[in-house]
């Protein structure tokens, strides 16, 4: 129905009109300003880089996903106040659960939970840390959230920017942590699949996923929103402090004779998809990538070391899917 909106225009014509929004990408703007039929309104913005935010990705694993989030909440302390979005309302549970097994005052929320007062539990640090869905969001105001983890990443980086956001809101330091695995990708993927643009801005999301070091976080997110950054943020993300994904490494790595194996595996792959009446999960073509008993195993130093094999085969699929 927003998209109707454009009849106030057209109703009262000499009646002033001011249009609000979260962070937006030009593209957005555009639609804005077209749907309110205000063209050429005066456009201002604020600056969407926040230097007290520190951002990182890292190793979700395959197993025990939900220890890894414990121990990543833990690392900031047990009482110290943050959230943690998880995909689905069932994960918001299970990992509310895990850590006030830990000794987290935790709680959980979603558009189903039957305590609807948590929020303001956590508003008055009752609770340290809410595990939520994207569902707790608006009007989060709480000034003195120092983490923001999301178990799973976000459908688009523009969602991403918002949710992270929340931290830091008093301008002191908090950290901005993504646990990533590359089997989430056609998880999140079978979502936005159906939305207007949602394959090609969840393509930005996995690229900052996948970023094995060439480019500052802050950096990719201030291209996405068209705003200039000319220098690398220095230790506000995890590429520009050296920390970066642990064991992350890029199929590049040796240069021109790799693109040619990558060439290579890429066809090979595509022959093993090819096999009538068989489907593979990205899980099921990794096993078969990094086995040597498989009867077409890759060979090569893809195939020694599994992160590096799925997030290639992430980065494949990504790039047919954006030639699509």
């Amino acid at each position: 129905d927003y998209h109707k909106l454009g009849l106030l225009k057209r109703q009262y014509p000499t009646v002033p009109m001011l249009a609000l929004t979260a962070p937006a990408t030009p593209a957005v703007i555009d639609d804005i300003k077209m749907i309110l039929e205000i063209p050429h309104c005066t456009f201002l913005h604020s600056t969407f880089l926040r230097p007290n935010l520190v951002y990182s990705v890292a190793v979700k694993p395959d197993k025990d996903s939900v220890a890894a989030i414990v121990d990543a909440v833990m690392s900031f302390g047990a009482s110290t106040s943050g959230i943690v979005y998880c995909m689905t309302r069932k994960e918001t549970e299970t990992v509310a659960a895990a850590l006030q097994a830990a000794g987290v005052r935790a709680a959980y929320y979603h558009a189903w939970a039957p305590d609807r007062h948590v929020h303001t539990q956590w508003v008055h640090n009752h609770v340290t840390v809410m595990v939520a869905t994207i569902a707790f969001g608006l009007g989060i105001n709480k000034p003195d959230v120092r983490f923001v983890l999301h178990a799973t990443m976000s459908k688009s980086l523009e969602g991403y920017y918002q949710e992270s956001g929340r931290a830091g809101r008093d301008g002191l330091p908090a950290h901005c942590v993504l646990l990533f695995r590359p089997q989430d990708v056609p998880r999140v993927a079978s979502l936005v699949h159906s939305e207007r643009d949602g394959l090609r801005n969840f393509e930005a999301m996995v690229e900052y996923c996948l970023n094995t070091g060439q480019t500052c976080r802050k950096q990719t997110m201030a291209a996405y929103f068209a705003e200039s950054m000319p220098r690398p943020c220095g230790t506000a993300c995890d590429v520009c402090d050296g920390r970066m994904m642990e064991n992350a490494t890029s199929s590049q790595d040796q240069g021109g004779s790799n693109s040619m194996s990558a060439t290579a595996y890429a066809q090979q792959v595509v022959q093993w998809l090819s096999v009538p009446n068989k489907r593979y999960t990205l899980k099921q073509v990794v096993d078969e990538a990094t086995s040597k008993k498989a009867q077409w195993a890759l060979e090569g130093p893809l195939a020694t070391r599994r992160l590096a094999v799925e997030r290639w085969l992430v980065q494949l699929t990504m790039s047919y899917v954006h030639c699509m």
